[in-house]
């Protein structure tokens, strides 16, 4: 069967994925790249002129799909506290199947660090729509969306953290974590309307 153009790159990107967090940025060579993933090292080329060029096009991938997956959670709940929730839940599980993602993103040194943080603003602006709304609707107090929504990915990445630093050990507490958040964004009287 010969594959198309799309799967053979995410054969590529998986392959890639699986060597960075193994090996780092630095320890991965474009002929171990090529031979996870069953190509000629010229083959290989066709597709990534550069290991950066592959490095970044994996994260950009795990981004996208963690984009979307925070999108599709903050449009399910009209509640602040259960979006919150929800976006926990979320990324709680996005770690858990794409460990390797986590493992990688400590590589973001150097010049490596600009494309990183680039595709970092994608997921704050997510965020930063999850606070406007919560805003809007008033059951969070007026504050700095930003600084807001950098708190909330604060605690997803500490939370990430925690989890690979425990070998994938123990689970954090969502319902724990969500009501911190939300106890210092959100409006008292609707943080205990949501209680009552």
């Amino acid at each position: 069967m010969t594959l198309t153009r799309a799967q053979r790159q995410k054969e590529i990107l998986a392959a890639a994925q699986a060597l960075f967090a193994e090996e780092g940025f630095h320890g991965a060579t474009m002929d171990d790249i090529a031979a996870r993933a069953g190509l000629a090292k010229g083959t290989l080329y066709l597709y990534f002129s550069s290991k950066r060029e592959l490095f970044l096009s994996v994260l950009e991938h795990r981004f996208q799909e963690m984009h979307r997956t925070l999108n599709e959670v903050i449009s399910t709940e009209d509640d602040f506290a259960g979006r919150v929730e929800a976006v926990i839940h979320a990324h709680r599980d996005f770690c858990r199947e794409n460990k390797e993602f986590f493992q990688i993103m400590e590589e973001f040194k150097g010049d490596l660090g600009a494309g990183v943080r680039n595709r970092r603003e994608g997921i704050l602006s997510v965020l930063m729509e999850l606070i406007d709304r919560g805003i809007e609707t008033e059951q969070v107090r007026p504050i700095d969306r930003r600084q807001g929504a950098l708190a909330l990915l604060g605690i997803l990445d500490s939370a990430a953290l925690d989890w690979l630093l425990r070998d994938g050990c123990g689970s954090p507490n969502v319902d724990g974590l969500a009501e911190l958040y939300c106890w210092g964004v959100m409006d008292f009287k609707g943080a205990r309307h949501r209680g009552e």
